[in-house]
C-alpha cells in the first residue's frame, strides 16, 4: 500500500484547532504534533472568521478553540461559539485560555464545552485531558471550580454515566510511585527503568491502580493523579484550616446551580 495513502487512513480523524491569532495558533499546533501523532489524529487550523466558510469536515473529533486573554462572555467569543454549534453540534468543544477566574470556566461550561485548558496546566495534562475528552469525558479545573459559589460538587473529571472518587491513600507507596510517573505522562517501558521493574509488573500495577481510584483506563488514572496533587497541595497550603477534605479529589459528574 502507498505510505501516504496508508497514513491518511490511518489518521481519518482531525482535531480542529482555532484561534484568530496565526502564530499562537501555529505555536498550539506545533505543540500537540507529537500527541497527534500517537493518537493518530491529524491537525487541522484555521482562523474563527473561516469556521463557517469552510465545509464541515466530519472527521473532526475535536475542537481547540483558543480565546487567550478574551473573555468567553465577550461578543466576540459568543459569536464563534455560535457558528461553532451551528456546524459541530456533536463535537467537543474545548476552550484553552490564558485566564482561570472561575467565572470563565463557568462560562465555558455553560456554553456547552466538553473542557477548559489554561494556558498554566502541565504540558503532560494538557495531553491526558485533550485524549480524555475525546474519549467522551470532560476536563475541567478543580480550584476554579471549587472557588465557585455555583459549583455544588468539587468535579474534575468526569466519564459518561460514571462517579469516581479518588483516595491516594488507598495506593501502596510502589503504587504511588507508578502513579507519579503516569500523571507525568510516561510510558510503561520509562516507568520500569525507572523503578527497576518489568514492564508486565507495571501493567499489573496499573490495573490495580485503575481499580482502586475506579478509572476506566490510563488517562483517566493519570487525570485523577493530576488532580490528586493538587488537593494535596491545597490541603499543605491550609493545614490550619478544619475545612480541609484529607487530600481527597471527588471525581464525578457537576452540577452548576442558575
Amino acid at each position: 500500500m502507498d505510505r501516504s495513502l496508508h497514513q491518511k487512513i490511518k489518521k481519518s480523524a482531525a482535531v480542529l484547532i482555532i484561534d484568530s491569532m496565526e502564530l499562537r495558533r501555529a505555536g498550539v499546533a506545533s505543540f500537540l504534533t507529537t500527541w497527534a501523532d500517537d493518537s493518530n489524529v491529524q491537525i487541522v487550523q484555521t482562523d474563527p472568521g473561516e469556521v463557517s466558510k469552510r465545509p464541515i469536515d466530519p472527521s473532526v473529533k475535536l475542537i481547540l478553540l483558543v480565546v487567550g486573554a478574551q473573555g468567553i462572555s465577550e461578543s466576540q467569543s459568543q459569536n464563534w461559539i455560535a457558528a461553532l454549534h451551528e456546524q459541530y453540534a456533536d463535537t467537543p468543544l474545548v476552550f484553552v485560555s490564558e485566564r482561570e477566574e472561575p467565572e470563565e470556566v463557568v462560562a465555558a461550561f455553560k456554553a456547552g464545552a466538553r473542557g477548559f485548558i489554561p494556558m498554566s496546566v502541565t504540558p503532560p495534562v494538557a495531553m491526558q485531558a485533550f485524549t480524555f475528552i475525546m474519549s467522551g469525558g470532560s476536563y475541567f479545573p478543580p480550584t476554579a471550580l471549587i472557588q465557585h459559589t455555583h459549583v455544588a460538587s468539587s468535579m474534575t473529571v468526569v466519564k459518561k454515566e460514571t462517579g469516581v472518587v479518588a483516595d491516594v491513600r488507598g495506593l501502596t507507596a510502589r503504587q504511588q510511585e507508578v502513579l507519579e510517573r503516569l500523571r507525568q505522562g510516561e510510558s510503561n517501558k520509562l516507568i520500569g527503568r525507572q523503578l527497576k521493574l518489568r514492564e508486565s509488573t507495571v501493567k499489573v500495577h496499573i490495573r490495580q491502580i485503575m481499580r482502586k481510584l475506579g478509572a476506566t483506563n490510563r488517562t483517566q488514572a493519570a487525570l485523577c493523579a493530576a488532580q490528586l496533587t493538587i488537593s494535596a497541595r491545597g490541603k499543605n497550603d491550609e493545614s490550619d484550616d478544619d475545612t480541609a477534605d484529607g487530600g481527597l479529589v471527588h471525581v464525578h459528574k457537576h452540577v452548576f446551580h442558575a
